[in-house]
């Protein structure tokens, strides 16, 4: 995930606009985001912009009561989140930037390559899932102590 989180903000994910700058797709094909269908599938919008993928920050976000403004690139996000966002749990927080953005591409290849349509409350839960798992296996007692508290598990 480090590698792919490194290409997205490098511009190297082979997304629509991106293929069809390297002239991969023929001419006239097309090149619209596979969720809205309105705007072209970049990088940006796809994993910020995409009304789709805005749900599935919001819920992440309000997950954390966290207030949030979009930004305009992934490489503005991508500092944001790796600061912490301003959080306690800036090592937890760390590991939700790069599991969404994978879980995000997954489900955009499922749809362009299966015809899948993945529910964006089930990707969250999937990335909650991921995170926590990923959590666990770092052994950071603080971030389960944290996570415990937020789903009030009283640990």
């Amino acid at each position: 995930m480090a590698i792919f989180h490194w290409l997205v903000i490098q511009g190297g994910v082979p997304v629509k606009e991106v293929l069809s700058y390297r002239r991969c797709l023929r001419p006239g094909s097309d090149d619209k985001c596979g969720w809205c269908g309105i705007h072209v599938e970049s990088i940006d919008h796809l994993f910020l912009h995409c009304s789709w993928s805005h749900h599935i920050w919001s819920a992440l976000f309000n997950w954390w009561n966290v207030s949030w403004i979009i930004p305009s690139s992934m490489l503005e996000f991508s500092s944001d989140w790796i600061n912490g966002m301003g959080i306690k749990a800036a090592n937890f927080w760390s590991l939700i930037g790069p599991v969404t953005i994978w879980a995000i591409w997954l489900a955009r290849n499922e749809l362009v390559f299966n015809g899948v349509y993945s529910c964006w409350a089930a990707t969250v839960s999937r990335i909650k899932l991921k995170v926590f798992n990923g959590s666990l296996t770092r052994k950071s007692v603080r971030v389960i102590n944290f996570i415990c508290g937020a789903f009030n598990l009283g640990v």
